[in-house]
């Protein structure tokens, strides 16, 4: 029998927080006043620390739990569950999910899906250490899982080079990939192609440097400890999270706090809403590097200078929030020529201190790398499209939701400005009467093609990555 989730679906803006909050008052009064024990997870410290400031203001007992104000935010969790606390615990998700504890009695909430897959990508060095992996085939053609040997328990427990991904001397990477592999939660993936290339030498014949990627499925049984699970999301429906799990859970709408939002979608705002985007089809670190010979840096850098002066012809001086992605090597911002601009990270979810700004720009480039596109649909069915839905276009409408595109008083004209036309296909969509998005007028046909010729390789090599 398939476990079942409630779930709550609401657009920026419309309530989703506020309503959850009286329903849970609502269960303390049908338990005839007495706490009911619950643990919030959120994705960020702010947002936790926002809805600490909603439950004091009901009177409801509640402790933020960060690495802010604890030494160990997990071992603090793990305290406070193991003594029975009877209050609301705010967590951020990763410890709410991982971390080994009694919450038989607790109900979870979770504010925003978040994302059941990642990749760890190693560096190996020969064959022989291939032969340290133990894998099955799965149900499905092509593709190995990673199961328990002997040899994962000493990667556990003796790891050497804490900030590297090279295999050798047991790296961190290697032991985080070992946890998984051991966690009843987890599975990993790998294609056999690149896995046998590499546990056979010829890999290491090819190419100076072998490095494997390894997907991670986290799977719903990871929530089995708590009592319920309610989540609140936007656009739930079109969520990894959702996606994934719902081949194995049922997820069944929580009608008291669905029912009360304030509303269905964002056609109030159309009238207010005008929408942009850099005219090129998809935002990608391809497209960077091709602005300046094949340099990653130096093409992000020349974008965002472009991408500037066109909003700076356009709308000299005002002032708006904007993001971009960070320097590959140093974790660095690029420069952003626009005094007006305040940098806000990619996803700031729980930021409503800037539902005053009436802009918004969003010039960070987030794709998924084709393997892990391929193995998202061979195990989920989940395609192109709906990865970058999930991965990109919800980060990019949760980013501008910080605006006042979240006020729904406000009838003030709001910019937005996207990436790419992808962007704004899917901005103008969930904004039902939304006039079409406008071009920048930037012409990057006039600037040199750049980068080396295509070279054509086999799938298999393909998935072995060179650097």
């Amino acid at each position: 029998m398939k476990r079942t989730i409630q779930r709550v679906s609401g657009h920026i803006g419309a309530g989703k927080s506020r309503y959850t909050l009286q329903w849970y008052a609502e269960l303390i009064k049908q338990n005839d006043g007495k706490p009911v024990p619950a643990t919030l997870a959120t994705p960020t410290n702010e947002l936790s620390k926002q809805y600490r400031r909603y439950l004091s203001e009901m009177g409801i007992p509640c402790v933020v739990i960060s690495q802010e104000e604890f030494r160990s935010a997990s071992e603090e969790y793990k305290r406070l569950c193991q003594e029975g606390y009877e209050g609301v615990l705010l967590i951020n998700h990763r410890v709410a999910l991982t971390t080994a504890t009694n919450t038989a009695n607790r109900l979870l909430i979770i504010d925003e899906a978040f994302s059941p897959v990642d990749n760890i990508k190693i560096e190996f060095e020969s064959a022989e250490e291939l032969q340290d992996f133990t894998v099955s085939e799965t149900d499905e053609p092509g593709f190995y899982e990673l199961v328990p040997s002997d040899h994962i328990g000493r990667l556990l427990m003796d790891v050497q080079d804490k900030d590297g991904r090279r295999y050798r001397n047991f790296g961190k990477k290697a032991q985080e990939l070992g946890e998984l592999v051991v966690n009843k939660h987890y599975r990993v993936i790998i294609d056999q192609d690149s896995f046998n290339m590499a546990e056979t030498g010829e890999a290491f014949n090819k190419y100076k440097k072998v490095i494997l990627q390894f997907t991670i499925f986290m799977l719903p049984s990871i929530i089995d400890c708590y009592r319920d699970v309610l989540i609140i999301s936007a656009n739930i429906e079109k969520t990894l999270l959702s996606r994934m799990w719902s081949k194995d859970v049922t997820f069944k709408t929580n009608e008291f706090i669905e029912s009360r939002l304030d509303y269905s979608d964002l056609s109030h705002k159309a009238e207010c809403v005008e929408l942009y985007h850099v005219p090129i089809p998809n935002l990608s670190k391809t497209f960077l590097k091709g602005l300046a010979k094949g340099k990653e840096m130096e093409g992000n850098q020349t974008f965002l200078d472009l991408v500037a002066q066109a909003i700076d012809e356009l709308f000299p001086g005002r002032l708006h929030i904007y993001c971009s992605n960070k320097h590959p090597r140093e974790g660095k911002e690029y420069d952003w020529s626009l005094e007006a601009g305040t940098r806000v990270i990619t996803n700031p979810h729980g930021w409503n201190h800037l539902q005053d700004c009436d802009m918004g720009v969003f010039l960070a480039a987030i794709n998924f790398d084709p393997d892990t596109v391929e193995r998202l649909f061979v195990f989920y069915g989940i395609t192109a499209d709906q990865s970058k839905e999930a991965l990109c276009y919800q980060l990019v409408y949760q980013f501008l939701g910080r605006t006042s595109l979240r006020d729904k008083d406000s009838r003030n004209k709001v910019v937005l400005i996207v990436q790419d036309e992808g962007a704004a296909k899917n901005i103008q969509f969930l904004i039902p009467g939304c006039a079409p998005s406008i071009p920048l007028p930037i012409d990057f046909e006039d600037r040199p093609k750049r980068g080396r010729p295509r070279i054509e390789r086999t799938d298999a090599e393909k998935r072995v990555s060179v650097r």
